[in-house]
C-alpha cells in the first residue's frame, strides 16, 4: 500500500512501544518534512491522507534537534504543537510519543473523507486543517472578484499613481465577456475599482451590464463621484442591484479638496452628494444600497477629518473609511513629504480624535487606522534621521567589483554556468554537520521565494488569499487589489479552474497559511488586510535584520540579475 518514499523512514519505529501499532492498517511516514517549498509539504500530507484507510492509523516520526524559522514545518516545535491541528478532523485519536531522540505522532481512527471535509468547510480559513484544501486542486472558485473598469482617470490626484503615469487602458469588452462566461456563475460580489475612475471607462456600460445580468449580485465601487449621473444612481438603488458606493473625498474644505484632487471641483462634488441624497429619499432603497466616503489621509488634510465626519453623518453616509497614502513610485516626492507614516505622532493625535468623534454618529462601518506603536515611531525616527553609518572603503570596493562581475558579459556567462552547481550543492550538502546542512538548505530554499526572510512569521491569515481574485485590465491575474504583484499568469477562460488551482497559487496559499505572506502584504492599507491599516506597526513587529539571511538574499539577487 505504501510507496517506497513513505516506507523509507520505518527504521525510526524499531524502538516504539507495542501500543503504537493499532489493529487497523498502519502507514509509517517520515515526519522530517525536509522540503524546500510549501507545496511539496502540502502534497506530501495529501498523499499520506490518501494512503490511510478509514479506521486506519498514521504514524509520523522524526529525529529531533532541528528548527527552521522560515520553513516552520521542518522544525521540532511545529511537529510537536501544530501538526496535530492539521490532522485533527481526519483522525479521531492523536497520541504523542517521544522515544530517545525520536518524536512520534500516532493518529488513530481515520474518519471517512466526506465527514472530515464537511467539518473542515466550517472552519475559518486561518485554521491549519485547510492545508489539504490549499494543497489540493479542488479549491472552490472565487465568489468575489475585482474587475477594474480602467486604469485611466478624469483627475490627477496627488495621492494616486495615475498622476505621473503614462496613459492607462480600459478593460476590453472581450475580456469582460471571457471573465463572466467562465466564472460569472460563481461570483456573488464584484468590485469594479482599479487605479482609475470606473465611470471614465469607455467599456463601463458593458461591464455594468454583465454585472447586473445576475440579480442580487453585489457591486462595490469607489469613485470620485464627479461623473455620476442620475440614471446611474437610480440603477444602483433598485432592490435587485445591491451596491456599496464609496465617494473619495480627501478634504472638508474647497481649497484642500481641489489641491489634493487636482482637476476636481468642490461645487460639483456637493451637487452629486445632493443628488444621491434626493434620489435615496425618493426611492428608499433600504439595506441594499449603502454609501460612504473614502478618505486618503496625508499630513495636510488629516486635521480636516474632524470637520468631514459630521458632514458625512449629515449626508446620511453609513461607511467611513480612512486609509493612508501608499508608496507609489510615480508619486514618491509627494509621498515622502506628506505620508503620515513619517509623522506618526500627528497621525495618532487626529486618529484618536476621529474615532471618538465618529462614535457619536450612527455609522455602520468606521475604519480608521490604529495608532502607531512606540516601536513603529522609533523606526520612523531612525529612518528620517538617516543614521546609516558611512561605508568602509574596502566594502564599497568589493560591492563595486561584484556589480561589475554580475553586469559584465564574461562575468554573467561564468555565473550562469556556476550558479546551478552551487545551487545543487547547497541543496544537497555533504560532509557537513546536520545543523549546517539544514541551514544551507533553508537559505537556498528561501532564495527561491521573492520576499521570504525579510519578515518573521505572522500569526494570522488574510482570507482574501482563499476566496478572491483580481483581474488586471490586460488579463493578468492577482489575488488582491492592494497586492497587484505577484501576478499569476494570464487569465484563460477555457481552463480557469486549472489556473485557480495552479502550483504557484497553491504554494502561495500554503505559504500564507503557515505564516509567511508575500512582502507586499506587510504594506497593505486595506481594512481587511493583516496590518489592520497600519503597515508601519506590522513591519516594526516582524522585521528581520538583513544580516540574518545574507546568503539567501545574495542567491536571490544573483538569480534576479542573471535573468534580466
Amino acid at each position: 500500500m505504501c510507496s517506497r518514499w513513505v516506507q523509507r523512514p520505518a527504521k525510526y519505529y524499531r524502538s516504539l512501544p507495542a501500543e503504537v501499532v493499532g489493529p487497523a492498517p498502519l502507514v509509517l511516514a517520515d515526519g522530517t518534512f525536509d522540503f524546500l517549498t510549501y507545496l511539496e509539504f502540502g502534497t506530501y500530507l495529501l498523499r499520506l491522507r490518501e494512503l490511510v484507510q478509514v479506521g486506519g492509523t498514521l504514524c509520523l516520526a522524526r529525529r529531533k534537534g532541528l528548527e527552521d524559522a522560515f520553513f516552520p514545518f521542518r522544525g521540532d516545535a511545529f511537529f510537536r504543537k501544530e501538526l496535530p491541528q492539521i490532522w485533527e478532523l481526519d483522525f479521531a485519536e492523536p497520541h504523542f510519543h517521544e522515544v530517545s531522540d525520536v518524536l512520534i505522532w500516532e493518529f488513530r481512527g481515520r474518519r471517512p473523507p466526506e465527514e472530515a471535509d464537511a467539518a473542515r468547510a466550517k472552519l475559518p480559513w486561518r485554521h491549519l486543517a485547510h492545508v489539504f484544501d490549499f494543497a489540493g486542486t479542488n479549491l472552490r472558485p472565487p465568489r468575489y472578484a475585482w474587475i477594474p473598469a480602467t486604469f485611466r482617470c478624469n483627475l490627477r490626484c496627488r495621492t494616486c499613481s495615475v498622476r505621473n503615469s503614462p496613459p492607462g487602458q480600459d478593460i476590453s469588452d472581450e475580456l469582460i465577456d471571457a471573465i463572466f462566461d467562465a466564472v460569472g456563475e460563481h461570483l456573488e460580489w464584484v468590485n469594479v475599482t482599479g487605479i482609475g475612475e470606473p465611470f471614465f471607462a469607455r467599456t463601463w456600460p458593458h461591464l455594468h451590464r454583465r454585472i447586473r445580468e445576475r440579480p442580487y449580485r453585489w457591486m462595490d465601487i469607489v469613485t470620485n463621484g464627479l461623473l455620476l449621473r442620475e440614471d446611474d444612481v437610480r440603477e444602483m438603488m433598485k432592490p435587485e442591484n445591491p451596491t456599496i458606493l464609496l465617494i473619495s473625498i480627501d478634504g472638508a474644505r474647497k481649497e484642500t479638496f481641489e489641491y489634493i484632487r487636482d482637476r476636481a471641483k468642490w461645487e460639483r462634488l456637493l451637487e452629486v452628494i445632493a443628488m444621491v441624497r434626493r434620489i435615496r429619499e425618493e426611492m428608499k432603497p433600504g439595506p441594499h444600497f449603502v454609501w460612504g466616503l473614502d478618505f486618503v489621509a496625508v499630513r495636510d488634510n488629516v486635521a480636516e477629518l474632524l470637520e468631514l465626519i459630521p458632514m458625512a453623518a449629515e449626508w446620511g453616509m453609513e461607511f467611513l473609511i480612512v486609509i493612508e497614502m501608499g508608496d507609489w513610485v510615480q508619486n514618491r516626492d509627494f509621498f515622502r513629504e506628506q505620508a503620515l507614516r513619517f509623522y506618526p505622532e500627528l497621525a495618532n493625535e487626529y486618529y484618536r480624535k476621529a474615532r471618538e468623534l465618529a462614535a457619536r454618529y450612527p455609522f455602520q462601518v468606521v475604519s480608521i487606522p490604529p495608532d502607531y506603536t512606540p516601536e513603529a515611531i522609533a523606526a520612523m525616527k531612525q529612518l528620517t534621521e538617516d543614521r546609516t553609518p558611512p561605508r568602509k572603503p574596502l566594502i564599497s570596493a568589493a560591492r563595486l567589483f561584484a556589480n561589475w562581475v554580475v553586469k559584465g558579459r564574461v562575468g554573467r556567462m561564468v555565473l550562469k554556468r556556476a550558479l546551478p552547481a552551487v545551487d545543487w550543492y547547497l541543496t544537497h550538502p555533504v560532509g557537513l554537520p546536520r545543523r549546517m546542512r539544514s541551514w544551507l538548505r533553508q537559505q537556498v530554499g528561501m532564495s527561491r521565494y521573492e520576499t521570504l526572510g525579510e519578515f518573521r512569521r505572522v500569526h494570522g491569515f488574510c482570507e482574501v488569499i482563499a476566496e478572491r481574485i483580481y483581474f488586471h485590465v490586460d488579463g493578468e491575474t492577482a489575488l488582491c487589489c492592494g497586492m497587484l504583484e505577484p501576478k499569476f499568469g494570464k487569465f484563460d477562460p477555457r481552463n480557469f479552474q486549472e489556473h485557480w488551482n495552479s502550483p504557484s497559487l497553491r504554494d502561495f496559499r500554503l505559504m500564507n497559511l503557515l505564516g509567511y505572506p508575500h512582502g507586499a502584504c506587510f504594506y497593505c492599507t486595506l481594512p481587511y488586510g493583516l496590518p489592520e491599516k497600519n503597515p508601519e506597526n506590522f513591519i516594526a513587529a516582524h522585521r528581520v535584520k538583513p544580516s540574518a539571511n545574507r546568503l539567501a538574499f545574495l542567491l536571490r539577487k544573483l538569480r534576479r540579475n542573471l535573468s534580466e
